[in-house]
């Protein structure tokens, strides 16, 4: 499986930090790709950190690498909207990383919207969601970054941006526009990014319903890492090459590289 790969591209929350503590083996599998100079790229739904501040995060404990390497929801809803929708009036509900990552292109306080960017914000207000459900009343357009009911920590797991899908789903003129992983739009970013062919890529993540069915549907190479201890997510039955975390995936890939 190994002779084969020739990029990874590798999720954050939940395969290589929880509660932004790096995993172990996280930043050995990245010295291992850096030292080979195999290409990588971070694909990530999470919203609650800019690229920035990751960048950061992982320059703090020793991890360095290209800030362009790190692709975000946020990162990804902002180019899809320059894309579609360059001179719309936006509005985003969500983190303030999110909003930070959107109105560095777009206006705040416009009060004609024509676009709402929807994320998971802990602090949402009714008002908040009673203001969404007015926008879709007047058929604004509604995108939403990513699919995830949860996101894991050291504790648990607490609820992301999926939960907002299912809320106002039933009140959409329109299948939802999600635009973070598993989406098309997600993998061919990322896919673009390394600039080699997509089988011969590896999405390396802990959820089945996001990273490995994205590698699934977009023909990458799946590896899915143990890290949450929860089998109960594999709904869809997906196959992939089974690892307990980047420390087992190192030992492995360092035996037969």
């Amino acid at each position: 499986m190994f002779d084969n790969i020739g990029g990874f591209i590798i999720d954050f929350d939940g395969a290589f930090f929880k509660d932004f503590h790096i995993l172990p083996g996280g930043k050995d599998f990245i010295e291992i790709l850096k030292n080979k100079e195999i290409p990588f790229v971070f694909l990530s739904n999470l919203t609650t950190k800019t690229p920035d501040e990751l960048h950061e995060l992982l320059f703090r404990v020793g991890i360095y690498i290209d800030k362009n390497q790190i692709i975000t929801s946020s990162l990804l809803a902002r180019n899809y909207l320059k894309e579609n929708y360059p001179d719309a009036n936006v509005k985003v509900y969500g983190s303030k990383a999110l909003k930070s990552v959107i109105y560095q292109e777009y206006k705040i306080g416009v009060v004609d919207v024509d676009v709402i960017v929807i994320g998971m914000d802990p602090k949402i207000s009714i008002d908040d969601l009673s203001k969404i459900r007015k926008h879709i009343q007047a058929k604004k357009k509604v995108i939403f970054t990513n699919p995830d009911y949860y996101s894991p920590t050291s504790t648990g797991y607490d609820f992301e941006c999926g939960v907002m899908v299912e809320l106002f789903k039933p009140h959409l003129h329109e299948e939802p526009e999600i635009i973070g992983k598993p989406s098309k739009y997600a993998f061919d970013f990322a896919i673009r990014k390394l600039n080699i062919p997509k089988e011969y890529i590896a999405m390396v993540g802990d959820t089945y319903e996001t990273d490995i069915k994205g590698a699934h549907d977009w023909g990458l190479i799946p590896i899915h890492l143990q890290t949450t201890n929860d089998d109960s997510y594999n709904t869809l039955k997906l196959d992939a090459y089974e690892y307990k975390n980047l420390e087992d995936l190192c030992t492995h890939f360092k035996s037969v590289v």
